[in-house]
């Protein structure tokens, strides 16, 4: 049997792995920055300097365009029928997938947004952000109906970079400086604090109902709801990122040598640690049934696919002209995009196709 290249719908060559290229000299998005993809895989979102770009998943048609400031960050909304996008100069905006047009504008006072992420009902968001002055160094509790805010998350000392709501929305996280903030997912009222012994640079909650950081110093932090002792452990290098699996029984922790460690939710204690790749990990996602790891790094390497229960990887994806720059799945994990230096989009499924 003969083998035959594999093209897109426009004719473009698909390299291996690949389901579809967006951005190709068809589909360029000029200078990329930010990217989700929609929780029933039909729409991929993407910032740009200018704005924010929409595209079909299925066929890599363009939706629409609109400009903006320069994106930071994306978030869709867990029905999918809106997205928020956050950037320079304290703007954010929500996008109707129908309308195809902004329904909301809000402009933050002072300073960049950084990290944006909508309630599991859909009915309210936190932002947070940063900037040179002390008080540019935020958290917003916004309802989503209103456009108003509900509360200031106040507290934070440095730059908020990271920022969660817990799988019932009774509580939302913040990551920033020596210390990992809670506050009451519906008010904003102040919760609980954890004090880490370096800054906080990542934060999650589990699905038994605990919330978990990461420090840039090397220390992992389980923190019990809603005020028990907290579990700290020093894994001995930078880390950067971290995610819970979907089943609750294991925590993922990239780190800055371009490794990542599996821990055990409850102790925290270390149960394999993998060699992903040559540089600092920027991501690392589960899959929506946990039986997969997808990592991405800063360097020029593209996305790889692991099975935790043996380390083992399971896909080496490439096909970036330079640098994989973020990455984002679809809830169920069937689908995984990267975005590139090369002003790229590359759809992949996780069979690696």
């Amino acid at each position: 049997m003969s083998w035959e290249p594999r093209c897109d719908l426009y004719g473009d060559l698909l390299g291996n792995k690949m389901i579809a290229r967006f951005g190709s000299s068809r589909f360029r998005a000029q200078d990329l920055a930010g990217l989700a993809i929609s929780p029933d895989d039909r729409l991929v979102a993407c910032g740009t300097r200018y704005g924010v770009v929409i595209w079909k998943a299925t066929t890599g048609k363009m939706l629409f365009e609109a400009g903006s400031r320069r994106i930071n960050t994306l978030a869709f909304s867990p029905s999918g029928a809106e997205l928020l996008s956050a950037g320079k100069s304290g703007v954010i905006r929500l996008w109707g997938m129908a309308e195809g047009r902004t329904v909301g504008s809000l402009k933050v006072q002072g300073g960049d947004v950084l990290a944006v992420a909508f309630s599991q009902d859909g009915q309210r968001f936190v932002s947070g952000g940063g900037g040179a002055e002390k008080g540019n160094r935020w958290g917003r509790l916004w309802d989503v109906e209103t456009n108003e805010v509900i509360a200031d998350l106040k507290g934070a000392q440095q730059d908020i970079g990271s920022v969660a709501f817990s799988d019932d929305d009774r509580f939302v996280a913040i990551a920033s400086d020596q210390k990992l903030r809670l506050y009451d997912g519906k008010t904003g009222a102040p919760g609980p604090e954890l004090h880490a012994p370096s800054r906080v640079v990542g934060v999650d909650f589990g699905a038994e109902g605990a919330v978990y950081g990461v420090c840039e110093g090397g220390e992992a932090v389980r923190f019990p709801l809603p005020d028990e002792n907290p579990t700290i452990v020093d894994l001995k290098v930078g880390l950067c990122s971290v995610a819970t699996s979907p089943t609750g029984s294991m925590v993922a922790v990239g780190a800055e040598d371009g490794t990542f460690f599996l821990l055990r939710n409850l102790d925290l204690g270390q149960m394999r640690r993998v060699v992903a790749h040559n540089s600092p990990l920027t991501d690392v996602i589960w899959s929506g049934d946990g039986r997969a790891l997808l990592t991405l790094s800063r360097g020029g390497t593209g996305p790889r696919l692991w099975a935790p229960e043996t380390g083992n990887r399971i896909i080496k994806g490439e096909g970036h002209e330079g640098p994989a720059q973020a990455v984002c799945a679809s809830d169920d994990g069937s689908v995984v995009v990267t975005m590139g230096a090369d002003d790229r989009l590359i759809l992949w499924d996780d069979e690696g196709r």
